[in-house]
């Protein structure tokens, strides 16, 4: 696998970028309404061509909406990108937890990707949360066996809950 980057047009970029819907999903993005942005999103895309696809998928990148991106580029069957489809985001948190944890980097990365395409409160039909997809139930068992003190399950949509000192007892 090689990377090859979108070969980025700015003029179709920011015929894309123009677009109501597309303006419309980044508004509500904007305003934390993710449920209206991602409905807004998935209206503009399905009526763009491969490449005005990829052109969205770089301005999701530009506004950290990964999952966005992620999506974008496959629906577009663009693959080499692959900076925008396997973003390195929450590494130094990654890196830490790893290391603490005996895991391997790329498998806690991959696992992500995988799992939730980088998309933090991401929450699965059958009840699995955050990044990982963790379930409830196994998030509050692995939260005693590592000994974390006051732990919530709505802490598994947010990355960096356990990374906070306060979070956390070891």
């Amino acid at each position: 696998m090689n990377h090859f980057p979108v070969p980025i047009s700015e003029e179709q970029r920011q015929k894309v970028a123009n677009m109501p819907a597309i303006q419309r999903a980044f508004e509500f993005l904007a305003l934390g309404e993710e449920y209206s942005a991602r409905r807004e999103w998935h209206h503009a895309i399905d009526n763009m061509t491969s490449y005005q696809m990829q052109m969205a998928a770089s301005l999701a990148a530009e506004k950290n909406w990964h999952d966005r991106a992620i999506l974008a580029l496959g629906k577009a069957k663009a693959y080499d990108d692959l900076e925008t489809r396997f973003p390195l985001i929450h590494q130094g948190m990654l890196e830490n937890y790893a290391g603490k944890r005996g895991l391997h980097l790329a498998w806690m990365y991959g696992v992500i990707r995988t799992e939730s395409a980088f998309w933090e409160d991401a929450r699965s039909p059958a009840g699995a949360l955050g990044l990982m997809q963790v379930m409830p139930r196994t998030g509050q068992e692995t939260a005693r066996r590592l000994g974390l003190k006051n732990f919530n399950t709505n802490q598994l949509l947010q990355a960096e809950a356990q990374h906070a000192p306060s979070a956390a007892s070891t």
